[in-house]
């Protein structure tokens, strides 16, 4: 996971290291300030050689700035009709707790695959974030026989935590 600052002014550093970007199976960024309905192409400008198009949460804010998060799971991963974003499990309603994006791989021959992104601005309440993210994690304890990828930007030390 990386904390990019706004997608949009740095997709062409991400393009110009795609080779790099290209080992990895899943890409997830924070605080991408992305609301798709505010691109001129709905988001298919964001797309990136050898991933499925982009899966964009909005940021918890309105305003559309510090926050958001984008997802890229790789084509050679799996089929696209097998990703599926799990808004059971994503939150973004408030920015003071918050967000998270989780989205499931779908495979048939092995485990399940839950990628889990997630952003808390530095300026909000750590406890608010903390519980949320605790609850987060009992429901993804229910999925157990999955392989579970949590990663994201807490802006703070989760091991403080207990976490």
């Amino acid at each position: 996971s990386a904390n990019i600052r706004s997608l949009t002014r740095n997709l062409e550093k991400i393009r110009d290291g795609i080779d790099f970007f290209q080992k990895f199976d899943a890409l997830c960024f924070n605080e991408t300030n992305c609301i798709p309905a505010n691109l001129p192409f709905g988001g298919s400008e964001l797309e990136l050689e050898g991933f499925y198009p982009p899966l964009i949460q909005n940021p918890a804010r309105r305003n559309g700035k510090v926050g958001g998060l984008v997802m890229y799971i790789r084509e050679k991963l799996c089929e696209a009709t097998s990703i599926r974003i799990r808004n059971d499990l994503s939150e973004n309603s408030d920015p003071a707790h918050g967000e998270f994006q989780v989205v499931e791989i779908q495979r048939e021959q092995e485990k399940n695959i839950l990628i889990c992104n997630y952003y808390r601005s530095p300026s909000t309440n750590t406890s608010l974030f903390i519980h949320k993210l605790e609850g987060l994690l009992v429901k993804l304890n229910r999925h157990k026989k999955k392989i579970i990828l949590l990663m994201g930007d807490s802006n703070i030390n989760l091991l403080e935590y207990g976490i």
